[in-house]
């Protein structure tokens, strides 16, 4: 039985920019599993680490609709520009 569940994905300190891994969360079993946070939605949780740049604590809260990645929110960025462009165009 272990004390928490591992985070997989990396993630940028908020204070500093310094790319993270090694978040943890007390939010599932607790039995060391490593997760995806891209394929969890539809609950609640939470996970956090210390930033090993700037010793900084980052604690993520993540709602219902789940948490994207800077890739995902990227691409969903550019579409939305995309979107727009179209429908001026269409003006």
């Amino acid at each position: 039985m272990g004390l928490f569940d591992y985070v997989k994905n990396e993630l940028f300190c908020c204070v500093c920019g310094y790319k993270q891994k090694g978040f943890q969360t007390k939010s599932f079993r607790r039995c060391m599993d490593e997760l995806d946070i891209t394929k969890i939605k539809g609950i609640e949780y939470n996970f956090y680490t210390i930033c090993t740049n700037c010793n900084n604590w980052i604690e993520i809260h993540v709602g219902v609709n789940g948490i994207h990645t800077l890739e995902e929110g990227q691409k969903q960025k550019i579409k939305q520009r995309k979107d727009l462009q179209k429908m001026l165009r269409k003006k």
